[in-house]
């Protein structure tokens, strides 16, 4: 215990060093500025009346909008206008135009989105039509009986099941989670790694992981206290994670290793990868078990969680999300501009499409001055790199940044 103390701290030490020699052309104030300038260029030539059949600018207009949360009033009126016409566009310009509308102006367009969800025959349309309804209790009854009459032969499609179990949970009213400290001691002396990471239901706010090594105990300070790490798991769009972009998905998922891959908005920190089931292959997930009694994923994947959370619907969400097809969200430090959050709850988190980030901190020449990512790995490497699961868990829905001091009271 004390000489995995020492190693972590040591780690940690060693960063704030190496930190500083790390360079990243791309996180450069110039860099970011030229950057910036193309995407306004993207997102001006996007509402000319002469491009409003060029689907490519289209789609680059909305995919630069959302990353910068460019709102303005004309913008608004050419996101209005292409609702109006988006019954002559294909399916993937639609989900595009619904993604921006969530992303930018999510409880507005009622009339017109609640029209497309009546209209569109396509299951991932639906659902994120239904996301950027304002769903009362008296209303989602509704919603639940059209969800059925629509798609009473895909039933089993893994995005209506998920959005049949939220408008339930919806319906029920306030949620109750189940003990975490089930959760924190499940399975303690199984040799298994395994990190939790404690949110909000409203993904503006930071949450905090933990780690327990793989000798059932957590890793701690030299006082003592476990050691917590921010983290951020909301997505740009801030749609349901069981859908194309949206929030990572609360549940479980595979953590297979770190890996480096450099990319522009993403940097040369190296990330960890992870996995949710039937991404893949299933081994992949499940770190290689062989199913020798030929259980179902579904009861494979109940097993990685204790009784008491078993019949307790959210904490599928990535099952689902998985079987959705998502795929490729991992843990990664970012390079993105924190200017374009700067008016926003989340600042200075930076969302993603999907994945889970740590805060990173780059300064005007593109040298890292700070990461979170790192840390994170730091931890993660001193612990031997190990294979493990990634529990993500929505506590309840308090409009404030999940604290150390309160990841310290659920282990009490």
């Amino acid at each position: 215990m004390k000489y995995s103390r020492i190693l972590i701290f040591f780690s940690v030490t060693l960063f704030s060093l190496q930190a500083q020699g790390t360079f990243f052309d791309f996180a450069s104030l110039a860099r970011k500025d030229s950057f910036y300038a193309e995407l306004k260029l993207k997102i001006a030539e996007s509402v000319k009346k002469e491009n409003r059949r060029d689907v490519k600018k289209i789609a680059d207009g909305l995919w630069a909008s959302e990353l910068t949360l460019t709102r303005s009033q004309e913008f608004k009126d050419f996101l209005d206008e292409l609702l109006d016409s988006i019954y002559t566009f294909e399916p993937d310009l639609q989900r595009r135009i619904l993604q921006a509308v969530h992303s930018l102006y999510r409880g507005e367009f009622q009339e017109k989105v609640t029209t497309f969800a009546h209209s569109t025959s396509d299951v991932k349309l639906f659902a994120m039509a239904l996301s950027q309804l304002k769903l009362e209790r008296s209303r989602v009854e509704y919603f639940e009986n059209l969800t059925r009459s629509k798609f009473g032969n895909k039933l089993d499609n893994p995005i209506i099941t998920a959005l049949l179990l939220s408008l339930r949970m919806k319906n029920a009213g306030e949620r109750v989670v189940p003990p975490v400290k089930d959760l924190l001691t499940f399975q303690k002396d199984s040799s298994v790694f395994r990190m939790y990471m404690f949110v909000r239901s409203n993904r503006d706010f930071s949450g905090q992981i933990i780690f327990r090594k793989r000798d059932g105990n957590f890793v701690r300070d030299s006082s003592g206290n476990v050691v917590t790490l921010p983290y951020f798991a909301r997505s740009i769009t801030n749609l349901p994670g069981y859908v194309t972009n949206g929030n990572s998905p609360q549940g479980i998922f595979a953590i297979t290793g770190a890996y480096n891959s450099p990319a522009k908005l993403i940097g040369p920190t190296p990330r960890i990868r992870l996995f949710m089931p039937s991404e893949g292959e299933n081994k992949q997930f499940y770190n290689g078990y062989k199913n020798s009694a030929k259980l179902s994923d579904s009861v494979l994947y109940s097993l990685l969680l204790p009784e008491s959370w078993r019949n307790y619907s959210p904490v599928y969400e990535s099952y689902y999300a998985g079987k959705a097809g998502r795929f490729d969200i991992v843990m990664h430090g970012t390079t993105v501009d924190q200017r374009y959050y700067k008016n926003e709850v989340f600042y200075p988190n930076v969302p993603t499409h999907g994945c889970l980030s740590g805060i990173e901190k780059w300064d005007d020449k593109g040298y890292l001055i700070f990461s979170n990512q790192e840390k994170l790995l730091d931890i993660y490497n001193s612990l031997g790199n190990p294979k493990g699961y990634l529990y993500l868990i929505e506590l309840d829905d308090q409009e404030k940044d999940v604290t150390p001091e309160e990841v310290q009271n659920l282990l009490k």
